[in-house]
């Protein structure tokens, strides 16, 4: 059997989405100000065509499906908590579960696999992530994104699709 050698260096730079002064040397870069959710929602809609806003009042993207389902839906996720340290169960302090954290992380593997305006849609202008970058290398046959907030960075990849993602 042939063996494979070789690793994939991905190099990444993370843009901010709105207009903002960059870090001089040796200085933190600013915190964003926080906003209204009806300040966000307004910008949102302003920036792109696909961000809706559902009965419910949440910011959502639609896309059309051809299967059974009319459309998929992304919209916004519970934020996502810091873990408490005292009173977990002997299972919580095991395993380490978190819901939410979970359905973000299910939410991105999901949302890897769809065109990059719509990823880019969903983390900028439903998830307010303030950078964000997909990946499309089309030498390794590997695509995916990496998007971040103040709080927490999420790189996300799709799974195998061809031969050449197993090289």
């Amino acid at each position: 059997k042939d063996k494979v050698k070789g690793h994939i260096t991905i190099t990444s730079i993370f843009e901010p989405v709105g207009a903002a002064p960059a870090a001089t040397k040796g200085k933190p870069p600013p915190k964003l100000a926080a906003q209204s959710s009806t300040g966000q929602v307004a910008r949102a809609l302003k920036r792109s065509d696909l961000v809706q806003v559902s009965s419910t009042g949440r910011r959502e993207v639609k896309i059309p499906t051809s299967g059974v389902e009319k459309f998929v839906c992304f919209g916004e996720l519970p934020k996502i908590q810091p873990a408490p340290t005292q009173g977990l169960t002997k299972e919580q302090k095991k395993y380490g579960f978190d819901t939410n954290l979970a359905l973000w992380l299910t939410t991105c593997c999901v949302l890897a696999y769809k065109k990059e305006e719509i990823v880019q849609t969903v983390a900028c202008h439903v998830w307010d992530m303030c950078g964000f970058k997909f990946i499309d290398n089309k030498e390794t046959d590997t695509q995916g994104f990496c998007m971040h907030n103040e709080e927490f960075a999420v790189v996300c990849f799709r799974g195998t699709e061809s031969i050449r993602d197993w090289m």
